[in-house]
């Protein structure tokens, strides 16, 4: 059995999930993409490690 992590996170009041780096960034706006990228690449954040989720959730607050 595999189980998958789905995290959600309000974009402009708007409920969205997320399950990787991949779709994260892509709830970004363009100009923010790259740095979101690159925190998480830097920090080596573990998409199964809620706490690093959150670190990064609060470093680049969406509006």
């Amino acid at each position: 059995m595999v189980t998958e992590n789905i995290y959600y996170t309000y974009v402009k009041r708007k409920l969205k999930s997320f399950r990787n780096a991949k779709t994260l960034v892509n709830l970004y706006p363009k100009n923010k993409q790259e740095n979101v990228k690159e925190f998480v690449d830097i920090n080596n954040v573990n998409f199964k490690n809620s706490k690093e989720i959150l670190k990064l959730l609060y470093q680049f607050s969406i509006k």
